[in-house]
């Protein structure tokens, strides 16, 4: 499972984004910097929540090597 993860982030997610975009929680994308701010409306919540090319990247090369996902 860990490895096809690893595959969809690679093969699906990483080729869509641009080295200077932010993946947002609800899937939107934008070139805005994280500035630190806490949003509290409900409409903008998700832009608490972001990540970056280079961390899916870590994120794939760790899923490829790890042992698979265990939930206890």
């Amino acid at each position: 499972e860990a490895r096809a993860v690893a595959a969809a982030i690679q093969e699906r997610l990483l080729p869509t984004l641009r080295d200077d975009e932010r993946l947002l929680l609800d899937g939107g994308r934008t070139t805005d910097p994280d500035d630190g701010t806490f949003h509290r409306e409900p409409a903008e919540q998700h832009k608490n929540y972001s990540t970056n090319r280079q961390v899916l990247e870590k994120f794939a090369r760790c899923c490829e090597e790890c042992g698979g996902f265990r939930v206890s």
